[in-house]
């Protein structure tokens, strides 16, 4: 014995299968997509908020440092090698040994100089 089932029957049928399956509306759908895109949207406003915030700062850092005549290089204050001897107690090629080593950290360009922003210790040996 065949069923025979109308084409009413069909769509019926997936009708219902697809609220089974989907059990919210379209609408309601849309509506938690809308509140999610503000949410996202909050979010995004606030970053950008925070990151000009921070730009803010670090050029006012920057302005501090270039009155108290300190120099940034890679956004880093910097010391020159004489400098960095003097506040230590060690000479200038003593400097040159602890850059070359990675005891400490420095810069190449644009003149031989060490971060200020690290603890300058003497090795020991």
């Amino acid at each position: 014995m065949a069923l025979s089932f109308s084409e009413r029957q069909i769509a019926s049928a997936r009708v219902e299968q697809i609220k089974r399956v989907n059990s919210k509306s379209v609408f309601e759908e849309m509506a938690e997509m809308r509140l999610q895109i503000e949410q996202l949207t909050t979010l995004l406003q606030a970053e950008r908020a925070a990151r000009q915030e921070a730009e803010r700062t670090a050029e006012a850092l920057r302005g501090m440092l270039a009155a108290n005549g300190k120099h940034l290089v890679n956004g880093r204050p910097v010391l020159t090698v004489q400098e960095a001897a003097a506040r230590v107690g060690v000479s200038i090629y003593t400097v040159y040994r602890y850059l070359k080593s990675g005891w400490w950290q420095g810069a190449d360009e644009p003149t031989c100089c060490v971060y200020a922003d690290q603890p300058l210790s003497k090795k020991r040996i």
